[in-house]
C-alpha cells in the first residue's frame, strides 16, 4: 500500500526556506589567568566563557550578519563571538556596526556564498498579519514560531512591533517574517505575561539604509568617533572646523559607496539620514550651541533631535 501524500504545511516550507540563513550568535569573555588555590607557585591557565547568546540571519552573500545591539554590545578586546549556522558550522564573527540608537547591530563573517534573507517593507505590516518568528538559540537548530502581529508602531509611544507569537530566550536577534518569508522585523524582546507571550521586533525599515549601505555607516561610526576624540582633547578644534571636518567626511563616504552603484548624492540627501542627524543632533547637544543648530538645519531643511524618527 503507497503512503498517503502529506503535504507540507506553510511553517514547514518556511523553515526549509529560511533555516540555513539564521544563525546563533554567541559572546565569549576571556578570564585570565590566575593562582592556584591550592598551589601559589603554580598559576592557571587562562580559558573563555560564555558571557551572552543570541540569534541572527545573514542579510549579504558576503557575511554581513544582522542581530541586537544588546546580544553583542561589549565589544572588548577580551571578548571574542562566534556565529553557529543552521549546519553546525561555526565561524567567528566580528562587530561591524553597533547602532547608537536602536536595539540593531551588524557582524561580518568570512565567505562569499552565504544566503542572505530578503528584506520586505515593514511599513505594509498591518495589525492582524499572520508572521513567523525565527531564531537559533543555543545553536539547537533553529526555533521557529508562528503568529499574528497584534499592534504595530505608531511613531509616537509604540516603536516595534508586537506579536502573540512566541519569542524564546535566545532568540534576540533573530528575524520576523511576513507571509512571503521576506523580513519585516528584527525579534527584540519578549515579555511573558497572564495571557501569554508578548513578543517585540523592530521594524526593518528602520535600518534598511544601513543594511543597504553598511560601509557608509561604519565610516560615519569612525568618523564621529573621531571627532569626539578630537572635541575632547586638551587643544579641541572649534566647533565650526568640527563640522566641517563631518561634512566633509560624509560626503566623501557616501560618495564612495554610491558612485559604484551609479547614483549620485547630495548634501542634502546625505543631511536627511536619520541616522546622520542622530549623530550630528548629539555633537550639537554636548556643544549646546542652538545658534550653530538653527544655522545648520536652515541650510540643510532638516530638525536636529535626539530621537531620530522611522525613515518613511
Amino acid at each position: 500500500m503507497n503512503e498517503a501524500h502529506t503535504e507540507k504545511t506553510p511553517l514547514e516550507r518556511t523553515v526549509e526556506r529560511v533555516a540555513h540563513s539564521v544563525v546563533s550568535v554567541k559572546v565569549f569573555k576571556e578570564v585570565k589567568g590566575s593562582v592556584h588555590p591550592k598551589n601559589p607557585e603554580r598559576t592557571q591557565e587562562s580559558h573563555w566563557v560564555p558571557t551572552a547568546e543570541g540569534s541572527g540571519f545573514f542579510v549579504s552573500k558576503d557575511g554581513m550578519i544582522v542581530t541586537n545591539r544588546h546580544v553583542v554590545s561589549g565589544g572588548s578586546q577580551d571578548e571574542a563571538l562566534v556565529v553557529q549556522l543552521d549546519s553546525k558550522k561555526k565561524l567567528t564573527a566580528e562587530v561591524f556596526y553597533i547602532d547608537p540608537v536602536r536595539d540593531f547591530a551588524l557582524l561580518k563573517v568570512a565567505g562569499t556564498k552565504h544566503e542572505p534573507l530578503t528584506i520586505g517593507d515593514s511599513d505594509k505590516v498591518k495589525r492582524g498579519a499572520t508572521i513567523t518568528i525565527a531564531g537559533n538559540p543555543l545553536g539547537v537548530g533553529g526555533s521557529f514560531s508562528q503568529g499574528t502581529v497584534t499592534s504595530v508602531p505608531d511613531g509616537h509611544e509604540q516603536f516595534a512591533f508586537r506579536t502573540d507569537a512566541d519569542i524564546r530566550s535566545g532568540s534576540s536577534g533573530g528575524v520576523m517574517l511576513n507571509a512571503k518569508d521576506e523580513v519585516i522585523g528584527i525579534n527584540t524582546f519578549a515579555n511573558l505575561d497572564q495571557t501569554g507571550s508578548i513578543g517585540g521586533a523592530i521594524p526593518i525599515n528602520e535600518v534598511k539604509v544601513i543594511i543597504e549601505h553598511p560601509r557608509v555607516f561604519q565610516g560615519i561610526q569612525a568618523l564621529f568617533q573621531e571627532i569626539r576624540i578630537e572635541r575632547e582633547a586638551e587643544e579641541p578644534i572649534s566647533l565650526e572646523k568640527a563640522f566641517g571636518f563631518a561634512l566633509q567626511g560624509l560626503e566623501i563616504i557616501f560618495k564612495q559607496e554610491l558612485s559604484s552603484q551609479g547614483r549620485e548624492v547630495s548634501m542634502k540627501e546625505i543631511m536627511a539620514d536619520v541616522a546622520v542627524q542622530y549623530y550630528f543632533s548629539e555633537m550639537l547637544k554636548s556643544a549646546r550651541s542652538s545658534k550653530y543648530q538653527e544655522a545648520l538645519e536652515k541650510k540643510f531643511g532638516v530638525s536636529f533631535s535626539s530621537t531620530p524618527a522611522s525613515k518613511k
